[in-house]
Formats: structure tokens, C-alpha cells, sequence
């Protein structure tokens, strides 16, 4: 499952430093501002095209896990659904995001918790996500902010 919020991300991105550029180029200061400009624009779009390409979140129904990846082709969280002890949500950038959180038991009988992905950039196929982990642990529940 693909993040979408990137596109709104990278579009206000280079939208704000083209309007800083005009400011620049109003000043007179055009060709002090535009390697500025021009790194950081390269560099918006090199995380827009890694997140939008490596950014994922699944289960895998043959083993019973739920694999997720989230940044720069990192490798992917494969958590055993049966560890799973509680789905959660986190609240970000100032509540326009609700983000889905998952703690489960480790190895070593220690809890860990980890974001795996905004409800609001994540595409229709994340509600089917969500029952296919209900069905796997049936002792899980899935909040209501979560569901549409």
C-alpha cells in the first residue's frame, strides 16, 4: 500500500521555494538564491520519490505477518500478527493525521510499539488491512478513528 500524502507534501514544498525565488529575483538577489532553490528542491523530490516507492504496509496471509516500510527502502517491520496486542492511534501535525500504532510482544517478552502509517495517506485497501488483522487475532480492536 502506497502513501499518497507526498504528492500534497512535494507540491507545497516546491511551491513555497518558487515563491521564495520570485521574492529573491524581486530583490535582485536571483543567482544568490538559486542553488538554494535548486538543492532543495532536487532534495524534495528525491524523499517524495523514495517514500512514494519503498513506502508500504501489507500482510502477509502465508505467514501470519504484518510487514510494513516507511522510509528510503529501509527493511520492512515483519511483525507475527499473534504478537500484536494492541492497535492504537497517535495523533499528528497538529491532529490533521490520525497515525495507527501497534504494540506487540518481542522475542524476549518485551512490549515495543511502532507507527505504521497514517489512516488519511494510505489508499482504500488499508480498511481491508485492518480485518485481515481482526481475523488473523480475533482478541484485537481496531479503534473507531481508524475505521472510515
Amino acid at each position: 500500500m502506497k502513501s499518497y500524502n507526498y504528492n500534497t507534501f512535494l507540491a507545497v514544498f516546491c511551491v513555497g521555494f518558487f515563491l521564495l525565488q520570485l521574492i529573491a529575483t524581486s530583490n535582485g538577489r536571483f543567482f544568490k538564491a538559486l542553488p538554494i532553490y535548486l538543492v532543495a528542491n532536487v532534495v524534495a523530490i528525491f524523499i517524495w520519490y523514495m517514500q512514494r516507492k519503498y513506502a508500504y504496509i501489507a500482510v502477509d496471509l502465508e505467514k501470519n505477518t504484518l510487514n510494513a516500510a516507511s522510509f528510503f527502502g529501509l527493511p520492512s517491520k515483519k511483525i507475527p500478527i499473534s504478537t500484536i496486542n494492541h492497535i492504537g492511534t497517535k495523533g499528528m501535525y497538529a491532529g490533521g493525521m490520525t497515525v495507527m500504532t501497534i504494540t506487540y510482544i518481542l522475542p524476549d517478552g518485551k512490549m515495543k510499539k511502532v507507527l505504521c502509517g497514517g489512516k488519511e495517506s494510505l489508499d482504500a485497501n488499508f480498511q481491508k488491512i485492518l480485518d485481515a488483522l481482526v481475523e488473523i487475532n480475533p482478541k484485537l480492536h481496531v479503534p473507531a478513528e481508524l475505521r472510515k
